[in-house]
């Protein structure tokens, strides 16, 4: 991935430091790609095949682990598996059936037989660190997440069909308005989403030319958390849906940490069906409007309408858009990305667009692409302005 400007007009927002860190990681992840594909090739096929067709065991040995807390249980300490059995109220013989798994894939560890510790694979399930994605591992193994692809996901794929809304009635937000408890799980993990990769986005533009974010279906508000706490003159604005706007309020009355709540006198939050109703409308050329992994779990009929409303609103200022999203390669993306385009097929009406696919968006909504920002993980972020 490469930046690239079609705006005379307007200075570039990238930075070239963090450019130069996503060019690196775009090497090493085809590095990693190349990896996967000779090891594979090395595996025979009968046997690569049943690895595929039961990875299903490793998935579910791994939400069990986060179900049981079984990182958090650990600690810093190595314990015998009779008294971590005990603290997470489980059987000791089957609970080390399961950490053998685990220790197999490279999570936890037994330095001694029957002693288990956490180590650099496990420690990330724990909660509170900043790195934690067990939130994340717990949404996936949600028994509505796992029906989707169990049992709708063939019906689907026969009829062209959403899963999930084959499953339980309507597709997954739709589901969770009605569903508070869902609700409150997703808003957790998508909190746990920087501890993926990090927050580079937060380095690789120029932020200091806005004044005003305007974080359209931005969730609980963590990635204008982290923008407000790196830049005190910016100011946020998350515009989600209801009931969304209200997990995100419960779990901001839980906020300890000084830093965040200094930052959160800065972020309001705004309920909305951006579906149907348009975003707020642009003050002033130093506002910016910031979708993160919103589009991609759209219909192109749906993304199209909000980037209309954002273009229309956008438009009479001149503010910047900004749209952080996976640009799918048209051919051979990878595990990752072919992964997170299935699993947008099974919750959603969406996908993961290749650039032809945004760009065409684009067009018809009123928006030119002016520049593309690369950055150190999947994702990259494309720089709109209305094209009026």
């Amino acid at each position: 991935m490469s930046a690239a400007t079609t705006s005379a007009q307007a200075p570039r927002l990238a930075r070239p430091g963090p450019a130069r860190a996503a060019r690196l990681f775009a090497r090493l992840m085809r590095a990693v790609q190349g990896l996967q594909a000779w090891t594979a090739g090395l595996t025979p096929a009968p046997f690569r095949l049943v690895q595929i067709g039961s990875a299903y065991w490793q998935s579910r040995a791994l939400g069990l682990a986060a179900e049981l807390d079984v990182a958090e249980q650990l600690g810093e300490a190595t314990l015998p598996i009779e008294a971590l059995a005990a603290r997470c109220q489980a059987a000791p013989e089957l609970l080390q059936r399961l950490l053998r798994v685990l220790a197999a894939l490279g999570v936890f560890e037994e330095p001694r037989p029957g002693q288990w510790r956490n180590n650099k694979g496990s420690a990330p399930l724990r909660a509170g660190r900043p790195d934690s994605v067990r939130e994340l591992v717990l949404l996936h193994q949600r028994p509505e997440m796992r029906a989707a692809w169990f049992d709708s996901l063939g019906p689907a794929l026969r009829q062209g069909r959403c899963a999930y809304a084959l499953s339980h009635g309507r597709p997954l937000f739709e589901h969770m308005e009605r569903q508070p408890a869902l609700e409150h799980a997703f808003a957790r993990a998508m909190a746990q989403v920087e501890g993926l990769t990090g927050a580079p986005w937060v380095h690789a533009l120029d932020w200091q030319r806005f004044e005003h974010l305007i974080d359209l279906g931005g969730s609980a508000g963590d990635k204008a958390l982290t923008l407000l706490i790196q830049h005190p003159r910016l100011h946020a604005t998350v515009v989600d849906r209801p009931a969304t706007v209200r997990a995100a309020q419960l779990l901001a009355a839980g906020e300890t940490e000084p830093q965040r709540l200094r930052a959160r006198e800065r972020l309001r939050f705004l309920a909305a069906d951006l579906r149907q109703e348009p975003p707020p409308a642009a003050r002033s050329a130093a506002e910016v409007y910031w979708l993160s992994a919103l589009l991609h779990g759209l219909s192109d009929a749906d993304a199209l309408q909000l980037l209309r409303g954002v273009a229309q609103a956008a438009a009479p200022a001149g503010a910047t858009v900004l749209v952080m999203e996976v640009v799918r390669p048209e051919q051979h993306p990878g595990l990752a990305i072919a992964g997170m385009d299935l699993q947008m097929a099974v919750c959603t009406e969406g996908r993961e667009r290749s650039l032809r696919e945004w760009q065409a968006l684009f067009e018809q909504a009123g928006l030119r692409l002016c520049e593309r920002v690369p950055l150190p993980s999947l994702a990259e972020i494309l720089v709109l302005r209305p094209a009026a």
